[in-house]
């Protein structure tokens, strides 16, 4: 008894040590997908077969409608069997053309596709495109992830081989944590897996243009001008609505005094009159 129990401590140990090791290589990895700086970076070439690469873009749009800018952008994505993660729509003032931001995810394959097609929709006014090579992160999880199948794949041999129960309950309980840090491991590999077949496209229609009018030519000046007459009016009023007050409070007693001031030169004209007539 005495010697099986050394035994299966011993082989409990020498478990724990391999499965620390496993773990304690990469303690910098990322955490909920992402990936360590160094493993990060501009992808000069085309990926090979062998690589794991992450695509993002942005785009920016000019459009007459926003809302039918939309519908028509949504209805590229579906037919790329992508998806829209995040969907958020102004409605133009006083019957404007609005805006959008839309947040898209579709096949990597797919998104030289999308952003060619957007020029179908409205003018792009900007575009960009980045991609990560994150293989070496993808082959690190694979590594830890089957360090850590084969750490609990050994805790379960060594239950069916305890002999006591304080033996069995301390392998159940390491057990526990190993395939905790399995499942973390497993989950995180799953959502690279998701950013690296799926890329990612944030996109802002503008139904009004982004970059205004040159000042320039006749427009410009139509709008130059166009600007100073409304800020002008607006400049009135505001100075109107600050002098009312006072012109409340003012208005009576003015009114009186010019009131007095008439009726005092109205007597005076009126002795001047009767004066010469008396002469």
């Amino acid at each position: 008894m005495g010697r099986g129990r050394t035994s299966i401590v011993a082989l409990l140990i020498g478990v724990l040590l391999l499965a620390g090791c496993g773990s304690a290589a990469d303690e910098d990895q990322a955490v909920g997908g992402e990936v360590p700086a160094e493993q990060e970076g501009e992808s000069a070439e085309g990926p090979t077969e062998d690589q794991a690469i992450i695509t993002t873009a942005r785009a920016a749009m000019e459009v007459s409608d926003a809302a039918d800018a939309v519908d028509e952008v949504v209805s590229q994505v579906e037919s790329y069997d992508g998806v829209v993660e995040s969907r958020r729509e102004s409605a133009g003032d006083d019957g404007g053309a609005g805006d959008a931001a839309l947040t898209l995810r579709v096949p990597a394959e797919s998104l030289g596709d999308l952003l060619d097609g957007l020029d179908e929709v409205g003018e792009v006014v900007e575009r960009t495109e980045t991609s990560r090579d994150v293989t070496g992160a993808a082959e690190d999880l694979d590594a830890r992830i089957g360090a850590s199948e084969t750490s609990v794949e050994r805790l379960l041999e060594i239950m069916e081989e305890a002999e006591t129960s304080e033996d069995l309950l301390e392998a159940e309980t390491t057990l526990s944590e190993r395939q905790s840090e399995l499942e973390a491991l497993q989950a995180e590999r799953s959502a690279l897996d998701d950013r690296i077949e799926m890329s990612t496209l944030e996109l802002e229609i503008s139904g009004e243009p982004l970059g205004g009018v040159e000042a320039g030519g006749f427009l410009g000046g139509l709008e130059s001008g166009w600007r100073g007459l409304t800020e002008g009016a607006n400049w009135l009023l505001v100075v109107a609505g600050a002098m009312l007050p006072a012109l409340l409070v003012l208005a009576p007693p003015v009114a009186l005094c010019v009131l007095l001031v008439r009726r005092s030169l109205r007597r005076r004209r009126t002795r001047r009159v009767r004066g010469g007539a008396a002469d």
